[in-house]
């Protein structure tokens, strides 16, 4: 039997990725710097055996979850966008899920944090 610790600390707040999108603070270098973190990061996450019922359905909440966020008023979006960006997604969803499907069975899903948001990056690294 193995126990783990694990310590943690607080994020100051102020050097998060949504602090700095609030601040407007970034640029697209930023997020393409971000992106490249992101894919080293994922190209050496575990890939479980995934049942595809439960994905499509994690996938169809979570876009309804990104664009409740997106409209939050704090953001200053332009809502009709987010509501087309947030309709063509759940429209790719119901209409390709083959696509999703073929990605489950070859085991191009990886085990990683699947609600990463803006508030969870620590952005004083990447974005100085």
């Amino acid at each position: 039997m193995a126990d783990w610790l694990v310590v943690m600390r607080k994020l100051n707040e102020d050097d998060t990725l949504e602090a700095a999108l609030l601040r407007r603070k970034t640029s697209r270098a930023d997020v393409e710097r971000l992106a490249a973190v992101l894919t080293g990061f994922y190209t050496h996450a575990a890939r479980p055996l995934t049942d595809l019922r439960s994905y499509l359905v994690s996938l169809d909440e979570a876009a309804h979850a990104d664009g409740r966020m997106l409209l939050d008023d704090r953001f200053d979006l332009r809502r009709g966008r987010i509501a087309r960006l947030a309709s063509v997604q759940r429209r790719f969803l119901k209409e390709r899920s083959d696509l999703l499907a073929d990605r489950v069975h070859k085991r191009h899903i990886v085990d990683a944090h699947g609600d990463l948001r803006p508030e969870h990056i620590c952005s004083a690294r990447l974005f100085p």
